[in-house]
């Protein structure tokens, strides 16, 4: 498996028309000389997918066989039944994602006409670990002074504590400070910059002045991490999901739209476990 998602920006890509997608997907699967072709899906349960796998049959005249479970994670047991019901197989697969968004969650309006996440489960998973992100961007501080530009941070993430059931983050010292803390304050310790943190944030630093200002989407994957203890064995969806996902969640959170990038790569992460 490849160590990292493919990048946001390959990603970023127009917007496609269902029926064109998969009408290409059709073109595709002819060219390449499949044969007893059988549709597969694996995304939620869910009444927004119904007519998705309704045309998606259409358009290749066999009913769509479902691979998924709720949160779109892959049900790989189900590839087996799947292979006996056709002689390939065309996949189609992925989280969904609302048609608005809202604080960099995707929202869908339901048959009941009610705003809400979606998917759902994709949103609980990120609620806690987005939070506790931007709080942290929030509250540390980066102002200008003698001797050049300081940064602030308040004396909650300057120590570590026991990892617990409930998510926390963690600043890493070495790729945001210089040296030891050059003062104290009411709230938390001021230190120097990291010169290689200041290189790649040139632009935005340019604008801090003398008023502390915080410190913003600055505060990057390669600041910061964190920590919660998870059941890796188990098997209730909404876990399997953020353990699938933990390791890539300091990219996730920083993203500008932090719910797409983790379908993208909660995506990337089941497309692996398949042994097809």
């Amino acid at each position: 498996m490849p160590i990292a998602p493919p990048p946001e920006n390959l990603l970023d890509q127009p917007a496609l028309e269902l029926m064109d997608l998969y009408g290409r997907m059709r073109s595709l699967t002819e060219s390449a000389g499949f044969a007893g072709t059988l549709p597969a899906i694996w995304q939620c349960s869910d009444e927004s997918q119904g007519i998705k796998k309704a045309l998606m049959g259409y358009v290749f005249d066999c009913p769509v066989f479902n691979l998924g479970r709720v949160g779109a994670l892959l049900d790989p047991t189900r590839l087996g039944p799947a292979s006996n019901h056709g002689q390939d197989l065309v996949i189609l697969g992925g989280s969904h994602l609302g048609l608005s968004e809202e604080g960099g969650i995707g929202h869908i309006e339901r048959v009941n006409g009610r705003m809400i996440p979606c998917c759902g489960t994709l949103a609980r998973v990120l609620g806690e670990y987005l939070q506790l992100y931007r709080r942290a961007a929030s509250l540390m501080t980066l102002s200008r002074g003698v001797g050049g530009i300081k940064v602030e941070i308040p004396y909650k993430y300057l120590f570590r504590t026991v990892t617990s059931e409930n998510a926390q983050i963690h600043i890493l010292l070495n790729q945001l400070v210089d040296g030891n803390a050059l003062a104290e304050s009411s709230q938390g310790k001021v230190y120097r910059l990291n010169s290689a943190f200041a290189q790649r944030h040139q632009r935005l630093l340019a604008e801090i002045g003398s008023e502390a200002r915080p410190i913003g989407e600055m505060l990057d994957p390669q600041t910061f991490a964190f920590s919660k203890r998870l059941d890796w064995q188990s098997l209730d969806p909404q876990i399997m999901l953020e353990v699938s996902i933990f390791d890539f969640l300091p990219e996730i959170v920083t993203s500008p739209h932090p719910h797409r990038r983790l379908a993208n790569v909660h995506t990337w992460r089941q497309f692996h476990r398949s042994p097809v």
